[in-house]
């Protein structure tokens, strides 16, 4: 199939999503770039690791900057927190190559994608599809 096509899929299915769906598509796409960077290590080329742990990194930066304090409290700054930790890990990642570690964020990455996953099947079998302006943690 055309990748362009593909692209054009994917680029009308976001412009449709919900808040949730959105947040579980970066999730995805972070879960997808840990095991690009796990393929890469495990193969001998650990510096060639560097290209999906910064994409990993650009996703949760770009979480980072979407959570919505004001709605979600205590829960959102949490959630920034965590953030930040696994912004720090693939910085580590990138020097050691720990394979514990890659483990570990992607135990977190996976199990964030579930929970907004699961949220926006939530949200959508509720009848609520319109994207907020901004991802709230409390959503």
């Amino acid at each position: 199939m055309n990748n362009a096509y593909i692209k054009a899929y994917r680029n009308s299915s976001l412009q449709h999503a919900s808040g949730a769906e959105l947040v579980a598509a970066c999730f995805k796409e972070a879960r997808k770039s840990l095991a690009d960077a796990r393929r890469l290590i495990e193969a001998g080329t650990p510096a060639s690791s560097y290209t999906p742990l910064e994409r990993v990194r650009k996703i949760y930066t770009h979480l980072y900057a979407t959570v919505d304090i004001e709605a979600g409290g205590e829960l959102a700054q949490q959630m920034q927190q965590l953030y930040i930790w696994v912004i720090d890990q693939t910085i580590v990642m990138g020097t050691s190559c720990d394979l514990d570690l890659l483990h570990v964020l992607e135990t977190i990455t996976t199990n964030q994608l579930e929970s907004w996953t699961a949220l926006a099947h939530q949200t959508e079998n509720a009848g609520t599809i319109k994207a907020p302006d901004r991802v709230r943690a409390d959503a």
